[in-house]
């Protein structure tokens, strides 16, 4: 079987840092907003509060309507750019289909875009500080064959550029082709489809790192990309849940820190 990769066990160390780092300091403040009542969404945001409450980092929650207008998340975010102890911000998506995601989460000040979004962000996405994490805990070769598999975006960009600073082969292959082909070959393989087990062992290699990023709800139960058939096949590979979510928790809070001396150093 394959070695599990412990994001939980990994973020726990990460919010002992920072719940020592808090300690006795002033307050740091994180702002979350919710549009609308996605349950995905209002969980999320309930883990990532009770999350900071045990570190030490207070919340404010913003919650809009299913209804609101552009206007009115945007005029939200610009108020809360403005005041000076708000030191994060966080705006969970996806967001109702009428508003338009790139153009609201540009209106977060870079000094306070806890999860990395912008491209003149201070801190990197929380998910990638999750990728990148379980893959220190994997230990891959120097100059390894990585196949991030999912829609080309702005995270697996970002993801493939992080990867090929630490030396390493990247390839973003989309799902729509055949990319089994790349699969095979791949030292460690980052899946990103979010459509339920897809990965299956006839496309790994025995000696494959597979971190899954693709969170899904399938009848009540949240799964990933990868089918157990690979956990049978591979070196390690990290779990859904207990993988990369407990772990992009931990950054969304951890840059939310960053931010804060980030902010005491340039005064």
């Amino acid at each position: 079987m394959a070695k599990v990769l412990d994001g939980k066990k990994e973020a726990d160390k990460i919010l002992a840092r920072l719940k020592k780092l808090c300690a006795g300091r002033r307050p740091v403040t994180l702002a979350t907003i919710i549009v609308g009542n996605r349950p995905d969404s209002r969980l999320y945001i309930k883990l990532k509060t009770a999350a900071a409450r045990r570190v030490g980092i207070r919340t404010k929650a913003f919650s809009l309507p299913a209804t609101a207008t552009q206007g009115q998340l945007e005029s939200l975010i610009q108020k809360l750019n403005r005041q000076r102890a708000v030191h994060g911000i966080l705006l969970q998506l996806p967001l109702p289909s009428h508003l338009h995601a790139d153009h609201a989460v540009a209106t977060i000040s870079p000094k306070k875009d806890v999860d990395g979004f912008r491209l003149n962000s201070l801190v990197p996405s929380p998910t990638i500080f999750a990728v990148l994490r379980l893959l220190e805990i994997a230990k891959p070769q120097p100059n390894s064959a990585i196949t991030i598999l999912g829609r080309d975006s702005v995270f697996t960009e970002q993801l493939a550029e992080q990867l090929a600073r630490q030396k390493h082969r990247v390839f973003i292959v989309a799902p729509r082709h055949d990319w089994s082909s790349h699969t095979k070959q791949a030292d460690v393989i980052i899946t990103v489809l979010g459509r339920g087990p897809r990965l299956e062992a006839k496309d790994t290699k025995s000696s494959a790192i597979v971190i899954d990023v693709g969170i899904r709800r399938v009848k009540g139960k949240t799964v990933g990309d990868v089918a157990l058939s690979v956990w049978k096949k591979a070196k390690a590979v990290s779990p859904v849940p207990g993988g990369i979510g407990p772990l992009t928790v931990a950054g969304v809070l951890w840059n939310t820190y960053q931010l804060v001396t980030r902010h005491l150093s340039s005064r």
